[in-house]
């Protein structure tokens, strides 16, 4: 899967993605117009929503995902959009992050690792390179983009 950290207008995300057995590298945050989105999980439901997004977030053309595997196309992201961000499943469903109760958020399977590092101070990025560490899904090197 991934590991993907909000914290002090950070998205921070490494960039392992698991074929089989084997570890490869790919990009997990995309920047589009001023929004960023940065995906965990299935690469090929993900790039589906990015497409989506880009093509203007209609909700009359979300894509019926219903009919895949919910465990092998499984996905969620994290979603910067107008100074706010939201975590969204595979149906697509946006749930927005209060950031005042929540001043930092992670996702994907290194998340509780991420978390913990977290809120002992870490930044979003060494946070990310903390995960990389215990979680073999989640590999170096990690990439930031600064949410406007």
């Amino acid at each position: 899967m991934t590991t993907i950290v909000f914290r002090k207008g950070i998205l921070a995300a490494d960039t392992q993605e698991t074929v089989g057995d084997v570890p490869r590298r790919c990009t997990k945050l995309y920047k589009i117009g001023a929004d960023i989105i940065a995906t965990a999980g299935e690469s090929y439901t993900g790039m589906i929503f990015v497409s989506w997004w880009k093509d203007g977030q209609n909700e009359e053309t979300i894509p019926d995902l219903t009919n895949l595997d919910s465990e092998s196309e499984d996905f969620e992201c994290l979603v910067w959009t107008k100074g706010k961000l939201f975590s969204v499943n595979r149906l697509f469903h946006m749930i927005e992050i209060n950031l005042e109760d929540h001043p930092y958020y992670a996702i994907g399977s290194g998340s509780d690792i991420a978390l913990g590092a977290l809120a002992m101070g870490a930044s979003a990025k060494r946070s990310v390179e903390i995960a990389c560490e215990y979680n073999i899904h989640t590999g170096l090197p990690v990439e930031t983009r600064k949410c406007q």
